[in-house]
């Protein structure tokens, strides 16, 4: 019995460092910049996001195509965020803690979000460069087969001309 007793203790005890250890890293990300790119592609006009920008930041994300990197679909944040949304609701008296906690998830979405777009500008740059080196090839190729066809061209006249 005392067993279980101690074995449980631990696991609460775990269960809560890690909940707390995912709270300080969404923390941490939700403190950076963010660009106004993400502002206005979210449609957001106010100086600070905030918990009523959530569904508009991941909207944004759905609609946005992955070209390299993880394409996760915040479900983890999602849970927290309507959790935290529904005790918000039902307890009054945490209801501006919980307006802090969805403007927190507000923010670390949106920075995933600017992150995001970032490594899509980047990938669609490096695209753009291999196509402009593609097509310098192929214009390099294909003077030098109408330079081949033009010197046959001129043998083929300058042997009608001798006949």
């Amino acid at each position: 019995m005392v067993a279980a007793i101690i074995f449980t203790v631990s696991v609460v005890a775990f269960a809560q460092f890690g909940l707390y250890y995912w709270r300080a890293t969404i923390s941490g990300i939700a403190a950076q910049t963010i660009s106004e790119r993400i502002r206005v592609a979210a449609g957001i006009t106010h100086a600070g996001i905030s918990a009523q920008d959530f569904r508009n930041i991941i909207i944004l994300k759905d609609l946005s195509p992955d070209l390299r990197g993880p394409n996760g679909s915040f479900a983890a944040i999602r849970a927290y965020y309507a959790v935290v949304e529904k005790v918000g609701s039902i307890v009054p008296a945490m209801a501006s803690w919980a307006n802090a906690e969805m403007a927190t998830c507000s923010r670390y979405v949106a920075v995933l979000m600017d992150q995001h777009l970032e490594r899509n500008m980047a990938c669609a740059a490096q695209v753009r460069s291999w196509a402009n080196a593609e097509m310098a090839t192929c214009s390099r190729y294909v003077a030098v087969l109408m330079d081949q066809h033009l010197e046959r061209n001129m043998a083929c006249a300058a042997q009608v001309r001798g006949i």
